[in-house]
């Protein structure tokens, strides 16, 4: 699970629209827990074949243009 701010660094946008996308219902399996928010870790594995999201996007030249096609409104 990532919480919001891991998000928003993974993804390279603010943590406020991390937040209205959890609230949203944007990230199936989100979850608050203790009030914060938890993203599945599972829903980030198109961004990589390994499943590392960490390690692989570090790596990679993708930005967040290239993967705002997930996040249809």
């Amino acid at each position: 699970m990532y919480n919001i701010s891991e998000v928003a660094r993974l993804l390279h946008i603010k943590e406020e629209r991390v937040r209205k996308w959890c609230e949203e219902g944007r990230f199936e399996g989100a979850v608050r827990i203790r009030g914060e928010w938890q993203i599945p870790a599972d829903f980030f594995n198109f961004l990589t074949d390994t499943g590392n999201v960490y390690n692989d996007y570090a790596e990679t030249t993708r930005s967040s243009k290239d993967i705002s096609q997930y996040f249809s409104h």
